[in-house]
């Protein structure tokens, strides 16, 4: 006997849900544990932000990339989780054109591209990034130390096709922000 199709609101629901809410809080909490030590260890704070990205807020694919020295460039340095090979030395974009990388970090504010959320700045996700990530929803969110961006964070979930939520968003770039405390802190 086939089985009807879950209706949209059902669906939402149950992508709504890929955000571990008490997951999300114990990250929150290891961070903020680890900021107030004596000895920040800045590769920690980034891989435990990745790690929280991907199983408190059920994103998928995920990364921490950071822009060259020329600041024309900015290529992936960290992944959360298994992510593909291709995905890995794919991720490198030049940030001295316009694109979605070079928006978030110009405007050195979290971004979410795709569908609707874009808010009319689709002529930013390019055929590069397209190329390079695939065709669907994205959030960038920069670092940001002494109001400089340094690098972005990056998320996707191309792997189930799966859309994004809004509370996914908040607690993306609320991590993303804490990465940029951390940094500032090593002042």
């Amino acid at each position: 006997v086939a089985q009807p199709a879950p209706c949209k609101a059902v669906v939402a629901d149950l992508i709504e849900e890929k955000v571990n809410t008490d997951l999300h809080m114990e990250y929150m909490q290891k961070i903020g544990d680890l900021l107030a030590g004596k000895k920040l260890n800045v590769n920690e704070i980034f891989t435990l932000i990745l790690e929280a990205m991907k199983d408190a807020l059920g994103l998928e694919r995920v990364a921490m990339a950071l822009l060259s020295r020329d600041r024309k460039v900015l290529k992936a340095k960290l992944f959360g989780g298994d992510v593909p090979k291709d995905f890995e030395t794919s991720f490198e974009f030049k940030v001295d054109a316009d694109n979605a990388f070079s928006y978030a970090i110009g405007q050195a504010q979290p971004f979410w591209a795709g569908r609707d959320k874009t808010g009319g700045k689709d002529y930013l996700i390019t055929k590069p990034i397209v190329k390079a990530l695939g065709q669907g929803g994205f959030f960038i969110a920069p670092i940001v130390v002494s109001r400089k961006p340094i690098g972005v964070f990056y998320a996707d979930q191309r792997d189930s096709g799966a859309e994004l939520t809004g509370q996914q968003f908040m607690n993306f770039s609320m991590l993303a922000q804490q990465a940029s405390i951390a940094l500032s802190m090593l002042k």
